[in-house]
């Protein structure tokens, strides 16, 4: 046999490789096409997250999702702000940060099926995070289906 690296790198470079898949979730800001629109409170949330204060913005947009459960601006943002904490974090850590940017993406197109940004984000998870952390090529083909849908009829 070849000189076959220990177990636990090829562990770190799966995972390294994972969490480069999914850098390029979160490359724009949240948008407004959501339950609820834009106001004072969301454009906060988003100026602490584009300033690149993470885990400031996740506790706020927490804050103001116990005000507003159904707002899918919020729930998209979050999950913004949760994938960029998974880039950074340590192995554990990003594992966890990744499986909540997944559900927070899911809960903002299950509360607004035409939020086309967070369909797009979470066609981008799905595609790029490895199957267990919840990647799936076949959900994103259905939601890559609904975006044409509804990129078609507007």
């Amino acid at each position: 046999m070849k000189n076959l690296p220990p177990l636990a790198a090829i562990g770190k470079r799966s995972l390294a490789a994972a969490l480069l898949a999914l850098a390029p979730l979160l490359p724009q800001p949240a948008t407004a096409g959501a339950t609820g629109g834009d106001n004072a409170a969301l454009a906060q949330a988003r100026a602490i997250y584009e300033a690149g204060e993470y885990r400031q913005a996740v506790g706020r947009l927490h804050e103001l999702l116990a005000a507003e459960p159904d707002n899918s601006a919020l729930h998209h943002l979050l999950g913004k702000a949760y994938g960029r904490l998974a880039e950074n974090a340590v192995f554990w850590k990003a594992m966890k940060f990744a499986k909540k940017t997944r559900r927070a993406f899911e809960k903002a197109v299950e509360l607004d099926a035409a939020n086309i940004a967070a369909i797009e984000d979470l066609i981008s998870y799905y595609e790029s995070a490895p199957g267990f952390l919840g990647g799936s090529r076949q959900k994103a083909g259905r939601w890559r289906a609904r975006l044409n849908e509804l990129k078609t009829s507007s």
